[in-house]
């Protein structure tokens, strides 16, 4: 693994993503329980319309029935629990070996057996060609060092014909544009040496966070090989404010949050 994805690495070893807050110690953060994991897996279908609507859809057609499914950056198992619920089998993996290990917990405690878990970087995916039926991954992506060399491998790994779905941080947003203007201006960043390249660490988590143009990462897919590529904008959901008085799931949140939400997924067919 090269340097910059061993930086990413340590980063989610030394913060995992439990939805527990950041700043509290490591080891608060630090899931056990048959209880934490239950709130871990309801709160990941909360976080998000999107992911509500996507895994009811899953549920009332069938979509992944008798699929091989690859997620990509499965955290610490919440997707994949989700995901084996639909599919005939489930391959997970995930950079940090500490969210590995929360995952094979997450996976045992609830007795799922049509999974596999392995520690893998993204960016050199250690499977053969057409391998995949589908490909999921949800805000993982665009905390990779080279995002495109994922795209690649992805396309190199699903089966002609196989679909997926990923979401990655929209630079379009209105979530992008007034935090960045906070930051840089209102609280002086731009003073410190910050600047749109970088900013983004002060109101986002992650070693690397990327965010895409949707027109832009359309056409990237495009370009590699992918049809059907279609565009979804969507935003945090529950307490989720979309503008300061104004909540996600509100009717004008909603409407703002399908047109300047935070989230851009990208679904799409090989």
């Amino acid at each position: 693994m090269e340097k910059s994805n061993k930086d990413n690495k340590n980063y989610w070893d030394e913060n995992p993503m439990t939805y527990k807050p950041f700043e509290d110690e490591f080891s608060e953060r630090i899931l056990d329980s048959q209880d934490d994991y239950r709130f871990l897996n309801k709160f990941y279908l909360e976080e998000n319309f999107y992911l509500k609507s996507y895994f009811r859809n899953l549920n009332n057609l069938n979509i992944l029935k008798d699929l091989n499914v690859l997620d990509i950056g499965c955290g610490w198992g919440s997707s994949t629990f989700h995901l084996s619920k639909f599919s005939e089998k489930v391959t997970s993996i995930d950079i940090s070996p500490v969210a590995i290990e929360g995952a094979k917990k997450n996976i045992s405690l609830n007795g799922i057996k049509n999974t596999q878990i392995l520690e893998m970087d993204a960016e050199k995916l250690d499977f053969n060609d057409n391998t995949f039926d589908y490909l999921f991954s949800w805000g993982v992506i665009h905390h990779s060092s080279r995002p495109e060399k994922i795209y690649n491998e992805i396309y190199r790994v699903l089966k002609s014909g196989s679909k997926g779905s990923i979401m990655v941080y929209n630079k379009s947003s209105l979530r992008y544009w007034l935090m960045g203007i906070y930051h840089l201006y209102f609280r002086g960043m731009i003073f410190k040496g910050y600047d749109w390249s970088n900013v983004t660490k002060k109101f986002t988590d992650g070693y690397y966070h990327k965010h895409y143009v949707p027109k832009r990462l359309k056409e990237e897919f495009l370009s590699i090989g992918f049809s059907n590529v279609d565009i979804v904008i969507s935003h945090y959901l529950g307490k989720g404010k979309i503008l300061p008085f104004i909540k996600t799931n509100s009717y004008l949140g909603k409407f703002l949050s399908q047109k300047f939400g935070y989230f851009l997924t990208i679904e799409f067919t090989k």
